[in-house]
C-alpha cells in the first residue's frame, strides 16, 4: 500500500471511467494549479488515459478538443494565488480555462484554500446506472514530482451496491461550501448547474472503501465551521506523523501528556528543510525520518519546469493513530501547521482500520523497506546534530518575494476592452486597460502582461495594452518580478463591452486558429471519432495508398477508407457520436470563410440524415 518502490501512482489513471462507463460530470479542488498540466490531465481524460504529462508543445487540435468536450462537464476550484503557466509561448486555448477554473479569494488575509479533491459522476454506455468516484489526495494539480499520498473511494447507488459499502458524511458541507463560493460571473449559470448536477449525482451514495478499512469519514475544514480535534491524535498510544511542514506548537501538542517508552511511540516524517527551521526540543520525542538527500536531488534532476524550482521532496499528509484495539488512517491536505488547524480550508479523510490491516509497525516496514534483502530505505533517521542551520536570510528574502506575488493577487481591478480606431489590417485590434484600486509598496521592479499576450509592462495603477488581437485577450495575466524567475498568473475577469458580440467572435477566432482548413477538419472528426491522434490518421492514410504527403492533399484525397469504416462503426456502437460530427462540421461551416468540398458536404448530409433516424 505505500510501498514507494512499487506503489506510486499515475494521477490521470486515478480519474479514469471504469469499464463501460463514460464520465459525465467532475469537479476538482487543488492549492496549486499549472495550466500546462491541468491542461494535459484534461487531454489524457478526453483521450481515455493516453498520452504523457505536459510536454514543450501543445497540440491544439488535441487540446482543443478536449477543453470543448469538457466544458460543462468539469469544475476546478484552486486558491487565487496559485495559478501559474510557463512565461513563454503561452497557448491561446487557455482561455476556454474561463469556464472551467474558479479562483477561491479567502477573505482571511493568511488563510489558503488547500483541499485537494476529486469528485467524478460516471455513466454507463448502456444503461442508465451511474458511479461515482470521490478521490482524496495531498497532490496539486502541478508537475511537481514530490512524494505524495491519494486514496480513490467508489459510490454506488444502493440498488447495485456490492457487499461492504458504507455511508460517507462530510461530502455535502465541502460541496455546499464550494458551490456558495462560485462567483457572479459570464459563467456563473453552467458552473452553478454543474455543481447541482454533482450534488445530486453524490446524494445518498454508498461506498466501498480499499481493502483492509471498515468505515470512513470525510473531514472538511471550513470558515466557520468544526475545526480537527488535532488533541485527540496526542492521545494516541502509537502515532505515526508524516507532513512536509510543521510548526512546534502544533507538532508538540501531539506528545502525549505522560509518555512512556513500552507504550508510547512517535513517528514523525518530514523534509529536512522544514525541521531545520525549528528548535530541536520541538520534537525531541519523536523518531525523525527524512528523504535521503540523493532521492531529493535525483528527483529535482528531472525537473525541467519553468515554474519557481520547487524542492522534491515529502509532500504527503498522513497520520496513522493507534490506541488500543482503536486504528484510523488520517489523510489528505492538512499540514502539521497553525494555519491548516485554525484558518484554512482543507479536506481530509479519516479510514478506520479492521483487524491487522495497517500498523505502525507494518506501515515503517513498507516506508524503510525493513526485512527486504537487498533493499535501501528512500529514507534515513535523523539523529542529533544531522540538520543543518536553515538560511535564514536567502530564505526570508525568497518569502518576501512570494509575499509580494500573493498580495497581488488578492487586488481589486477593472478591465475596459475596446476595438481600436483606424487599424487597417486583416483582423481587427484592440485595447484593453486596467485598473488597480491601490498597489503595494515594493522594493521590486513588477512586470504585468496578458498571459496570451507578448509585450510586458511596468506594473502600475493604470495600465493600457495595445494593438492585441482578440486570441491574445483572456481573463488572464502573468505577472512577474523583474530579474527573477518567480511569477504568478493573476485571473481578472474582463469587462466585455456591453451589447457587443466581442465574446463570440472570440470563439470563432480560436476556432478558426485551431482548424484553419478541411485537412484539420478531417483529423478533427478521425479524432472524434477513434480518440486517436494526427500520427494515426496519417498512418492510415499511407497504408491506403494515398500517394501525396498530408499537408498537401485536397480533401477529396484526404477520404481514407478508414475514416468510413470508423463512421459505420460508430453508427452501430455509438450512434451518439454522429452528433458530434454533425455539430463539428456545423461548426466549420458557421465559423469557416471557404466553402465545404463536394465530399465534405456530402458526408455531413449523409451524417445529417443518420441522425435524424
Amino acid at each position: 500500500m505505500f510501498r514507494p518502490e512499487h506503489d506510486r501512482l499515475d494521477y490521470v489513471r486515478l480519474l479514469l471511467p471504469p469499464e463501460g462507463y463514460s464520465l459525465e460530470a467532475a469537479l476538482g479542488t487543488s492549492y496549486s494549479v499549472e495550466l500546462e498540466y491541468l491542461l494535459s490531465v484534461c487531454m489524457r481524460l478526453h483521450a481515455g488515459g493516453r498520452g504523457e504529462g505536459p510536454s514543450a508543445s501543445i497540440r491544439p487540435l488535441e487540446a482543443w478538443m478536449a477543453l470543448r468536450h469538457l466544458e460543462g462537464r468539469l469544475l476546478f476550484f484552486h486558491d487565487n494565488r496559485r495559478l501559474s503557466a510557463r512565461t513563454e509561448g503561452a497557448w491561446s486555448g487557455f482561455a476556454h480555462f474561463e469556464s472551467i477554473l474558479v479562483p477561491i479569494r479567502m477573505r482571511r488575509g493568511e488563510a489558503s484554500f488547500h483541499p485537494k479533491m476529486w469528485l467524478l459522476c460516471y455513466k454507463s454506455r448502456e444503461t442508465e446506472e451511474r458511479r461515482c468516484r470521490l478521490v482524496v489526495m495531498s497532490r496539486n494539480l502541478t508537475s511537481d514530482r514530490s512524494w505524495d499520498v491519494a486514496v480513490a473511494l467508489e459510490g454506488y447507488e444502493a440498488a447495485q451496491a456490492p457487499k461492504g459499502v458504507v455511508s460517507l458524511e462530510g461530502l455535502r458541507p465541502m460541496l455546499d461550501y464550494l458551490h456558495r463560493r462560485i462567483p457572479t460571473s459570464v459563467h456563473a449559470r453552467v458552473q452553478r448547474q454543474l455543481m447541482g448536477r454533482m450534488m445530486q449525482c453524490s446524494e445518498g451514495l454508498l461506498w466501498q472503501l480499499p481493502r483492509g478499512f471498515k468505515a470512513a469519514e470525510l473531514i472538511p475544514l471550513l470558515p466557520g465551521g468544526a475545526r480537527m480535534d488535532w488533541d485527540e491524535l496526542g492521545r494516541a498510544h502509537q502515532l505515526t506523523v508524516i507532513t512536509p511542514f510543521l510548526t512546534p506548537q502544533v507538532i508538540r501538542r501531539l506528545l502525549p501528556d505522560k509518555p512512556s517508552s513500552a507504550r508510547h511511540r512517535r513517528v514523525l516524517f518530514s523534509r529536512r528543510r522544514a525541521l531545520s527551521a525549528l528548535p530541536r526540543e520541538s520534537f525531541d520525542a519523536f523518531e525523525i525520518y527524512a528523504l535521503r538527500e540523493g532521492i531529493v536531488e535525483g528527483e529535482r534532476a528531472l525537473e525541467q519546469s519553468e515554474y519557481e524550482p520547487r524542492p522534491q521532496d515529502i509532500h504527503a499528509k498522513m497520520y496513522l493513530y493507534e490506541r488500543g484495539a482503536d486504528r484510523r488512517l488520517y489523510l489528505g491536505s492538512l499540514n502539521a501547521t497553525r494555519a491548516a488547524l485554525e484558518y484554512n480550508v482543507e479536506l481530509l479523510l479519516r479510514l478506520d482500520l479492521s483487524g491487522q490491516s495497517l500498523t505502525t509497525e507494518a506501515l515503517l516496514d513498507e516506508l524503510l523497506g525493513a526485512g527486504k534483502e537487498g533493499s535501501r530505505s528512500p529514507f534515513f533517521l535523523l539523529e542529533e546534530g544531522c540538520l543543518e542551520a536553515a538560511d535564514t536570510e536567502a530564505e526570508s528574502e525568497v518569502e518576501r518575494m512570494k509575499h509580494l506575488l500573493d498580495s497581488l493577487c488578492r487586488l481589486s481591478c477593472t478591465t475596459h476592452l475596446e476595438q481600436m480606431p483606424g487599424v487597417s489590417t486583416d483582423l481587427p485590434r484592440y485595447r484593453l486597460c486596467l485598473s488597480f484600486d491601490k498597489l503595494p509598496r515594493s522594493e521590486y521592479s513588477l512586470l504585468i502582461r496578458p498571459l496570451l499576450g507578448h509585450r510586458w509592462q511596468a506594473l502600475s495603477s493604470e495600465i493600457t495594452f495595445d494593438d492585441l488581437l482578440l486570441t491574445e485577450v483572456s481573463d488572464y495575466f502573468l505577472v512577474a518580478l523583474d530579474g527573477s524567475s518567480m511569477h504568478r498568473v493573476l485571473t481578472l475577469p474582463l469587462h466585455w463591452p456591453e451589447g457587443s458580440a466581442l465574446r463570440e467572435q472570440r470563439e470563432h477566432e480560436l476556432y478558426a486558429e485551431t482548424i484553419p482548413d478541411e485537412e484539420t477538419l478531417l483529423e478533427a472528426l478521425w479524432l472524434h471519432l477513434t480518440g486517436r491522434p494526427r500520427f494515426a490518421l496519417r498512418e492510415a492514410i499511407d497504408l491506403e495508398g494515398c500517394p501525396a504527403p498530408l499537408g498537401q492533399r485536397s480533401a477529396r484525397g484526404l477520404f481514407a477508407p478508414s475514416l468510413y469504416e470508423s463512421v459505420l462503426r460508430a453508427c452501430a456502437e455509438r450512434p451518439e457520436q454522429i452528433l458530434g460530427l454533425v455539430r463539428e462540421i456545423q461548426m466549420y461551416r458557421q465559423y469557416s470563410s471557404a466553402e465545404l468540398s463536394f465530399e465534405l458536404l456530402g458526408l455531413y448530409q449523409v451524417l445529417s440524415q443518420m441522425f435524424k433516424s
